[in-house]
Protein backbone atom coordinates (compact mmCIF):
# COMPACT_ATOMS: atom_id res chain seq x y z
CA UNK A 1 0.00 0.00 0.00
CA UNK A 2 1.57 3.08 -0.85
CA UNK A 3 1.03 6.32 1.41
CA UNK A 4 1.22 9.58 -0.40
CA UNK A 5 3.86 12.71 0.68
CA UNK A 6 1.01 14.59 1.96
CA UNK A 7 -0.14 12.03 3.80
CA UNK A 8 2.74 11.23 5.60
CA UNK A 9 3.42 15.09 5.93
CA UNK A 10 -0.03 14.99 7.79
CA UNK A 11 0.73 12.25 9.60
CA UNK A 12 4.01 13.70 11.42
CA UNK A 13 1.88 16.84 11.96
CA UNK A 14 -1.08 14.91 13.67
CA UNK A 15 1.90 13.24 16.10
CA UNK A 16 3.62 16.28 16.63
CA UNK A 17 0.49 18.04 17.83
CA UNK A 18 -0.14 14.53 19.94
CA UNK A 19 3.66 15.09 21.44
CA UNK A 20 3.37 19.07 22.21
CA UNK A 21 -0.18 18.04 24.02
CA UNK A 22 1.04 15.31 25.36
CA UNK A 23 3.88 17.77 27.17
CA UNK A 24 1.53 20.67 27.73
CA UNK A 25 -0.84 17.53 29.91
CA UNK A 26 2.10 17.04 31.72
CA UNK A 27 3.76 20.67 32.26
CA UNK A 28 -0.04 21.27 33.62
CA UNK A 29 0.53 18.56 36.04
CA UNK A 30 3.72 19.86 37.08
CA UNK A 31 2.12 22.94 37.87
CA UNK A 32 -0.52 21.79 39.85
CA UNK A 33 1.51 19.98 41.53
CA UNK A 34 3.56 22.31 42.43
CA UNK A 35 0.81 25.01 43.12
CA UNK A 36 -0.30 21.76 45.34
CA UNK A 37 3.21 21.49 47.91
CA UNK A 38 3.48 25.28 47.52
CA UNK A 39 -0.40 25.21 48.82
CA UNK A 40 0.44 22.47 51.58
CA UNK A 41 3.72 24.54 52.69
CA UNK A 42 1.61 27.30 53.57
CA UNK A 43 -0.62 25.78 54.79
CA UNK A 44 1.80 24.10 57.07
CA UNK A 45 3.77 27.37 58.27
CA UNK A 46 0.15 29.12 59.14
CA UNK A 47 -0.65 25.90 61.38
CA UNK A 48 2.67 26.41 62.61
CA UNK A 49 2.36 30.15 63.26
CA UNK A 50 -1.21 29.48 64.57
CA UNK A 51 0.19 26.97 67.48
CA UNK A 52 3.21 29.41 68.20
CA UNK A 53 0.47 31.91 68.99
CA UNK A 54 -1.82 29.56 70.82
CA UNK A 55 1.62 28.57 73.04
CA UNK A 56 2.11 31.96 73.68
CA UNK A 57 -0.88 32.84 74.59
CA UNK A 58 -1.06 29.94 77.08
CA UNK A 59 2.00 31.33 78.22
CA UNK A 60 0.72 34.70 78.76
CA UNK A 61 -2.17 33.20 80.56
CA UNK A 62 -0.19 31.19 82.86
CA UNK A 63 1.91 33.66 83.98
CA UNK A 64 -1.17 35.89 84.59
CA UNK A 65 -2.51 33.43 86.94
CA UNK A 66 0.61 32.81 88.63
CA UNK A 67 0.68 36.43 89.17
CA UNK A 68 -2.54 36.10 90.52
CA UNK A 69 -2.28 33.75 92.81
CA UNK A 70 1.23 35.10 94.29
CA UNK A 71 -0.86 38.37 94.69
CA UNK A 72 -3.86 36.49 96.93
CA UNK A 73 -0.75 34.81 98.68
CA UNK A 74 0.55 38.35 99.79
CA UNK A 75 -3.17 39.97 100.92
CA UNK A 76 -4.06 36.79 102.37
CA UNK A 77 -0.67 36.97 104.24
CA UNK A 78 -1.68 40.53 105.39
CA UNK A 79 -5.03 40.07 106.66
CA UNK A 80 -3.63 37.08 108.77
CA UNK A 81 -4.27 38.22 112.63
CA UNK A 82 -1.52 37.65 114.93
CA UNK A 83 -2.53 35.02 117.87
CA UNK A 84 -3.04 36.68 120.82
CA UNK A 85 -1.63 35.48 123.80
CA UNK A 86 -3.20 34.93 126.70
CA UNK A 87 -2.67 38.04 129.38
CA UNK A 88 -5.14 36.99 132.06
CA UNK A 89 -2.23 35.17 133.77
CA UNK A 90 0.59 37.87 133.08
CA UNK A 91 1.13 39.76 136.52
CA UNK A 92 0.41 43.49 135.92
CA UNK A 93 3.41 46.11 136.20
CA UNK A 94 2.77 48.64 138.85
CA UNK A 95 3.70 52.15 137.71
CA UNK A 96 5.93 54.20 139.44
CA UNK A 97 4.79 57.47 140.50
CA UNK A 98 6.74 58.46 142.44
CA UNK A 99 9.51 57.82 139.97
CA UNK A 100 7.88 59.74 137.51
CA UNK A 101 7.35 62.75 139.76
CA UNK A 102 10.86 62.98 140.84
CA UNK A 103 11.96 62.72 137.06
CA UNK A 104 9.57 65.57 136.18
CA UNK A 105 11.00 67.60 139.03
CA UNK A 106 14.53 66.96 138.01
CA UNK A 107 13.66 67.88 134.42
CA UNK A 108 11.72 71.28 135.55
CA UNK A 109 14.76 72.06 137.70
CA UNK A 110 17.57 71.55 135.07
CA UNK A 111 15.38 73.60 132.34
CA UNK A 112 15.40 76.54 134.83
CA UNK A 113 18.78 76.63 135.32
CA UNK A 114 19.50 76.44 131.80
CA UNK A 115 16.99 79.42 131.26
CA UNK A 116 18.80 81.75 133.95
CA UNK A 117 22.28 80.65 132.20
CA UNK A 118 20.89 81.87 128.86
CA UNK A 119 18.92 85.31 130.50
CA UNK A 120 22.68 86.39 132.27
CA UNK A 121 24.63 85.29 129.48
CA UNK A 122 22.88 87.59 126.57
CA UNK A 123 21.50 90.20 128.97
CA UNK A 124 23.57 90.62 131.98
CA UNK A 125 26.58 88.66 131.68
CA UNK A 126 27.94 87.06 134.51
CA UNK A 127 29.37 89.06 138.06
CA UNK A 128 31.62 87.36 140.74
CA UNK A 129 31.79 88.59 144.45
CA UNK A 130 33.64 91.77 143.17
CA UNK A 131 31.10 92.87 140.51
CA UNK A 132 33.46 91.73 137.60
CA UNK A 133 31.86 91.64 134.35
CA UNK A 134 33.05 89.28 132.32
CA UNK A 135 30.75 88.05 129.43
CA UNK A 136 33.39 87.08 127.13
CA UNK A 137 34.65 90.61 126.94
CA UNK A 138 38.19 91.06 128.58
CA UNK A 139 37.30 94.05 129.85
CA UNK A 140 37.16 94.38 133.66
CA UNK A 141 34.00 96.87 134.69
CA UNK A 142 34.19 95.64 138.20
CA UNK A 143 35.90 98.66 139.90
CA UNK A 144 33.78 100.82 137.72
CA UNK A 145 30.50 99.50 138.39
CA UNK A 146 31.44 99.96 142.30
CA UNK A 147 32.46 103.81 141.64
CA UNK A 148 29.43 104.13 139.84
CA UNK A 149 26.38 102.05 140.99
CA UNK A 150 24.15 104.53 139.43
CA UNK A 151 24.14 103.91 135.77
CA UNK A 152 21.65 101.44 133.83
CA UNK A 153 22.95 97.82 132.95
CA UNK A 154 22.15 99.18 129.43
CA UNK A 155 25.32 101.10 129.47
CA UNK A 156 27.75 98.56 131.27
CA UNK A 157 26.12 95.56 128.46
CA UNK A 158 27.33 98.46 126.06
CA UNK A 159 30.69 99.35 126.97
CA UNK A 160 31.52 95.57 127.23
CA UNK A 161 29.68 94.06 123.99
CA UNK A 162 31.36 97.21 121.86
CA UNK A 163 34.54 96.32 123.40
CA UNK A 164 35.01 92.32 122.36
CA UNK A 165 36.56 93.01 119.30
CA UNK A 166 39.26 95.11 120.58
CA UNK A 167 40.19 92.43 123.08
CA UNK A 168 39.26 88.85 121.20
CA UNK A 169 40.96 89.60 118.01
CA UNK A 170 44.38 90.79 116.90
CA UNK A 171 43.27 92.23 113.46
CA UNK A 172 39.67 93.82 114.05
CA UNK A 173 37.69 95.32 111.71
CA UNK A 174 36.89 98.66 112.47
CA UNK A 175 38.46 100.64 116.11
CA UNK A 176 36.18 100.28 119.25
CA UNK A 177 34.03 104.11 119.40
CA UNK A 178 32.12 104.59 122.22
CA UNK A 179 30.21 107.67 122.54
CA UNK A 180 28.74 108.79 126.09
CA UNK A 181 26.60 111.13 126.48
CA UNK A 182 24.77 113.43 129.30
CA UNK A 183 22.37 116.17 130.00
CA UNK A 184 23.36 119.10 132.24
CA UNK A 185 22.66 117.08 135.71
CA UNK A 186 25.12 114.51 134.84
CA UNK A 187 27.88 116.16 132.84
CA UNK A 188 30.82 115.29 135.96
CA UNK A 189 29.65 111.95 136.24
CA UNK A 190 30.16 111.65 132.58
CA UNK A 191 34.02 113.61 132.44
CA UNK A 192 35.16 111.06 135.34
CA UNK A 193 33.32 108.22 134.32
CA UNK A 194 35.07 108.64 130.62
CA UNK A 195 38.17 109.44 132.22
CA UNK A 196 37.93 106.04 134.25
CA UNK A 197 36.72 103.64 131.39
CA UNK A 198 40.10 105.25 129.06
CA UNK A 199 42.30 103.86 131.35
CA UNK A 200 40.20 100.05 132.44
CA UNK A 201 41.52 99.31 128.82
CA UNK A 202 45.41 99.82 129.60
CA UNK A 203 44.97 98.29 133.48
CA UNK A 204 46.54 95.20 133.03
CA UNK A 205 43.82 93.35 130.50
CA UNK A 206 46.37 94.06 127.24
CA UNK A 207 48.74 91.87 126.07
CA UNK A 208 50.99 94.51 125.77
CA UNK A 209 52.93 96.13 128.26
CA UNK A 210 50.48 99.30 129.37
CA UNK A 211 49.80 99.95 132.84
CA UNK A 212 48.93 103.44 132.96
CA UNK A 213 46.44 106.17 132.52
CA UNK A 214 49.56 107.82 130.99
CA UNK A 215 49.27 106.10 127.95
CA UNK A 216 45.46 107.17 126.69
CA UNK A 217 45.67 110.19 124.42
CA UNK A 218 43.54 112.68 125.92
CA UNK A 219 41.62 115.91 123.61
CA UNK A 220 39.52 118.66 125.37
CA UNK A 221 37.29 119.73 122.94
CA UNK A 222 36.42 122.73 124.62
CA UNK A 223 39.74 124.46 123.98
CA UNK A 224 39.10 124.30 120.52
CA UNK A 225 35.74 126.18 120.66
CA UNK A 226 36.70 129.65 119.61
CA UNK A 227 39.77 128.16 117.79
CA UNK A 228 40.03 128.20 114.04
CA UNK A 229 38.13 124.85 112.06
CA UNK A 230 41.72 124.21 110.06
CA UNK A 231 43.97 124.78 112.90
CA UNK A 232 41.88 122.95 115.36
CA UNK A 233 41.76 120.28 112.53
CA UNK A 234 45.26 120.35 112.17
CA UNK A 235 46.49 119.57 115.95
CA UNK A 236 43.79 116.82 116.66
CA UNK A 237 44.57 114.90 113.45
CA UNK A 238 48.26 115.01 114.43
CA UNK A 239 47.39 114.46 118.29
CA UNK A 240 45.32 111.43 117.47
CA UNK A 241 48.47 110.25 114.41
CA UNK A 242 51.32 110.29 117.41
CA UNK A 243 49.31 108.83 120.15
CA UNK A 244 48.43 105.48 117.85
CA UNK A 245 51.67 105.57 116.38
CA UNK A 246 53.27 105.37 119.48
CA UNK A 247 52.05 102.56 120.58
CA UNK A 248 49.13 104.00 122.54
CA UNK A 249 45.50 102.29 121.97
CA UNK A 250 42.88 104.47 123.97
CA UNK A 251 42.15 108.13 122.90
CA UNK A 252 39.59 110.19 124.62
CA UNK A 253 37.54 113.22 123.48
CA UNK A 254 35.86 115.03 125.63
CA UNK A 255 33.21 117.87 124.45
CA UNK A 256 32.92 116.43 121.11
CA UNK A 257 29.80 119.49 120.86
CA UNK A 258 32.93 121.94 121.20
CA UNK A 259 34.88 121.14 118.49
CA UNK A 260 34.39 123.04 115.20
CA UNK A 261 32.26 121.20 112.88
CA UNK A 262 35.07 121.61 109.76
CA UNK A 263 37.06 120.08 112.80
CA UNK A 264 34.97 117.00 114.06
CA UNK A 265 34.99 115.99 110.45
CA UNK A 266 38.82 114.48 111.00
CA UNK A 267 36.87 111.45 113.33
CA UNK A 268 34.90 110.31 110.17
CA UNK A 269 37.99 108.66 108.62
CA UNK A 270 39.45 107.59 112.11
CA UNK A 271 36.12 105.70 112.81
CA UNK A 272 35.43 104.38 109.46
CA UNK A 273 34.82 100.83 109.38
CA UNK A 274 37.15 99.42 106.96
CA UNK A 275 39.89 102.29 105.77
CA UNK A 276 40.71 103.56 109.35
CA UNK A 277 44.19 103.78 109.91
CA UNK A 278 44.40 102.14 113.41
CA UNK A 279 41.80 99.33 114.11
CA UNK A 280 42.77 97.61 116.90
CA UNK A 281 42.27 101.11 119.30
CA UNK A 282 39.38 102.20 121.31
CA UNK A 283 37.96 106.06 121.08
CA UNK A 284 35.92 107.33 122.99
CA UNK A 285 33.53 110.51 123.04
CA UNK A 286 31.89 112.76 125.38
CA UNK A 287 29.05 115.09 124.71
CA UNK A 288 27.56 117.09 126.95
CA UNK A 289 23.86 117.99 125.78
CA UNK A 290 21.69 120.78 127.11
CA UNK A 291 18.43 118.59 127.84
CA UNK A 292 17.61 116.09 130.27
CA UNK A 293 18.68 112.53 129.18
CA UNK A 294 16.12 110.45 131.06
CA UNK A 295 17.37 106.98 131.21
CA UNK A 296 13.76 105.15 131.47
CA UNK A 297 13.72 106.77 127.93
CA UNK A 298 14.22 104.36 125.06
CA UNK A 299 17.71 104.57 123.99
CA UNK A 300 16.85 105.90 120.35
CA UNK A 301 15.01 108.46 122.14
CA UNK A 302 18.05 109.69 123.72
CA UNK A 303 20.07 108.87 121.00
CA UNK A 304 18.24 111.37 119.06
CA UNK A 305 18.12 114.23 121.26
CA UNK A 306 22.45 113.61 120.82
CA UNK A 307 22.34 114.02 117.04
CA UNK A 308 19.93 117.16 117.65
CA UNK A 309 21.98 118.25 119.76
CA UNK A 310 25.28 118.19 117.32
CA UNK A 311 23.04 119.57 114.32
CA UNK A 312 22.40 122.93 116.52
CA UNK A 313 26.26 123.45 117.62
CA UNK A 314 27.40 122.45 113.64
CA UNK A 315 24.66 123.36 111.20
CA UNK A 316 25.89 126.99 110.64
CA UNK A 317 29.46 125.50 109.41
CA UNK A 318 28.80 122.32 107.31
CA UNK A 319 25.67 120.53 105.94
CA UNK A 320 23.56 118.13 107.29
CA UNK A 321 24.54 114.98 105.16
CA UNK A 322 27.88 115.90 106.22
CA UNK A 323 26.89 115.68 109.77
CA UNK A 324 25.03 112.86 109.74
CA UNK A 325 27.62 110.83 107.77
CA UNK A 326 29.96 111.64 110.62
CA UNK A 327 27.52 110.78 113.52
CA UNK A 328 26.98 107.49 111.81
CA UNK A 329 30.87 106.58 112.66
CA UNK A 330 30.85 108.16 116.07
CA UNK A 331 27.82 107.01 117.24
CA UNK A 332 27.85 103.35 116.68
CA UNK A 333 27.63 102.43 120.72
CA UNK A 334 26.04 105.52 122.23
CA UNK A 335 25.37 105.36 126.30
CA UNK A 336 24.03 107.53 128.62
CA UNK A 337 25.17 108.57 131.72
CA UNK A 338 23.44 109.24 135.13
CA UNK A 339 23.97 111.29 137.91
CA UNK A 340 25.75 109.65 141.19
CA UNK A 341 22.71 111.27 143.72
CA UNK A 342 20.40 112.84 141.41
CA UNK A 343 18.66 109.26 140.25
CA UNK A 344 18.07 106.00 142.21
CA UNK A 345 17.07 102.54 141.49
CA UNK A 346 13.15 101.72 142.48
CA UNK A 347 11.73 98.30 141.99
CA UNK A 348 13.83 98.02 138.46
CA UNK A 349 13.33 101.97 137.34
CA UNK A 350 15.21 104.81 138.05
CA UNK A 351 13.12 107.49 139.48
CA UNK A 352 14.21 111.07 140.18
CA UNK A 353 14.60 111.79 143.60
CA UNK A 354 15.33 115.44 143.47
CA UNK A 355 12.76 118.36 142.04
Amino acid sequence: MVVSTRSKDTLNKAFICDDKEDENKENMKDKEHKQDEEEKEKKQEKKKIKEKTKEKTRKEELRHELRNRSHLQDNTNKLKIPETTNTRNRPVKKQNKTGNRNFLIVFVVCLSFIGVYIFYSFFGGTADNKGTLRNDTGLNLGELKSKFPTQTPYLWRLIGSASVDFFKREDPKRPTVILLAAGPDAHSTLDALASDLSTSYTSGNLSTSYTSGDLVTKIDGSKYNMSDADNAKYEIDKTLYNGFNSGKKVAVIHHLESIPAKASMIFHSYCETDNAPFKKVVIIFTVHVTDELNPNDHPKTNEKKVEKHLIQKWKDSVDKDHIDAMFSRVATAVAFVTPLIKYTKYKGQFINIKK
